[in-house]
């Protein structure tokens, strides 16, 4: 199993530098871009690095449908945030998140979790990190684990709109964990939960 994590890492660590996707009303069970959540063959990721975008959610749909998985789907709107929270919480696939070893264990009783320096948590390679779908202002966020030894993420955001209402870079970028979990403030987790890769990527 651990081989097909690592496999399904390489793979996405493909995707940095994609730019970041925006839906703009298109017909998510016909068109790829930006969750690709259609229940077919993995697209060519090279291609959508260098001429296409994508979402935070399009990360872990791509890294589902690269095992041969269904993509979640929440109402008419597949492979969203809103979506992955209905198959998460359903499925009972979420822990509680938490930084620190200490709270994480008292949280999380029956998990094993490693622990790092500083008493910080080391999040198993694969481990889904999420933020709930909340509204409009903050939909959630969606953010995979592709470095525990040096506490990497992979995941997609923009930083700001330009004059054009458009999403402007970063995009899909490895970065620290603790970069993402401290937007809200320094002493407040921006994620609410994480899920386990033989629980998230695998379930059916």
């Amino acid at each position: 199993m651990y081989q097909k994590i690592q496999e399904t890492i390489d793979q996405i660590k493909r995707l940095e530098r994609t730019k970041y996707g925006l839906w703009k009303g298109q017909n998510l069970f016909r068109t790829e871009e930006p969750f690709y959540a259609l229940n077919l063959k993995i697209p060519d990721l090279d291609y959508i690095r260098d001429n296409l975008s994508i979402s935070c959610a399009g990360i872990a749909n791509i890294m589902r449908r690269y095992n041969n998985k269904l993509i979640p789907c929440h109402n008419i709107f597949p492979g969203g945030t809103k979506a992955w929270e209905s198959f998460l919480m359903e499925n009972k696939l979420l822990y509680i998140f938490s930084i620190d070893y200490n709270d994480c264990k008292k949280l999380n009783r029956d998990l094993f979790v490693d622990k790092g320096i500083n008493n910080k948590v080391i999040f198993p390679i694969g481990t889904l990190l999420f933020r709930r779908y909340k509204d409009n202002d903050d939909q959630g966020h969606i953010a995979v684990v592709v470095d525990p030894d040096k506490n990497l993420i992979i995941h997609s955001y923009y930083t700001e709109l330009n004059e054009n209402n458009i999403k402007l870079d970063p995009g899909v970028v490895i970065e620290d964990i603790n970069i993402s979990n401290n937007w809200l403030h320094k002493d407040i987790n921006y994620y609410e939960y994480f899920s386990l890769p033989i629980d998230w990527l695998f379930h059916q």
